[in-house]
């Protein structure tokens, strides 16, 4: 019985639904996961999705890892991604159908994609800056680029030839919760301006999903 709290603990949003098996996961396979917000329900609610945050998942160095764009660009492990999990939807596993053909076609595919994820990752993208204006080519004072999530995923994945086509950014709408985005937006809502949120990778043809 204890061990049944402390995994209740550590995994509260495991008791509601039920997450995919993870022993499927494959190198470059997208994670859309629900967070528990009111920034979160707001992205949930003009996406009609349950998932408010996008991350890509690899496995380098024998241990599962999560890239995402989330306070910065940055890596996690699978465990403490999970463990966000709101538990309103289970996490969803997403696969690019151009990288699963590779894989399928290859066996030593998928090594080589993580083996190359971890230095383009390391090279062009750790550590850069959360874009909270969610606009699709925004830069810092320093003229370094900034991503929100899924706009992370997007140009990280489109970074591999391999990908194609190219994941593309959509015109985004914020009319549902107005009021909300022109507090969170300082009266600048990017009403119209191409972006993607979790809700549109989700809905994307070029993705297969994974249960």
């Amino acid at each position: 019985m204890k061990l049944f709290f402390i995994f209740l603990f550590y995994f509260p949003g495991l008791l509601f639904c039920q997450n995919p098996d993870f022993t499927k996961l494959k190198a470059g396979d997208v994670l859309l996961l629900p967070l528990r917000c009111q920034l979160c329900s707001a992205i949930s609610d003009e996406s009609n999705s349950p998932y408010s945050h996008s991350a890509v998942a690899f496995k380098w160095e024998e241990k599962w890892v999560v890239v995402e764009a989330l306070g910065s660009v940055r890596s996690v492990s699978l465990n403490e991604f999970i463990k966000r999990s709101s538990g309103a939807a289970p996490i969803k596993i997403l696969r690019l159908k151009s990288l699963a053909k590779l894989m399928k076609d290859d066996p030593d595919f998928e090594r080589e994609l993580n083996s190359k994820g971890q230095k383009k990752f390391a090279e062009k993208f750790l550590g850069l800056t959360f874009d909270h204006q969610f606009l699709w080519d925004n830069t810092d004072s320093g003229g370094a680029e900034t991503y929100y999530c899924s706009e992370f995923v997007a140009k990280f994945l489109n970074t591999f030839s391999e990908v194609h086509p190219k994941i593309s950014p959509l015109p985004m709408s914020f009319k549902k919760d107005w009021d909300f985005w022109q507090n969170f937006f300082e009266g600048h809502i990017p009403e119209g301006e191409l972006g993607l949120s979790p809700g549109d990778l989700e809905r994307s043809d070029q993705f297969l999903s994974v249960q």
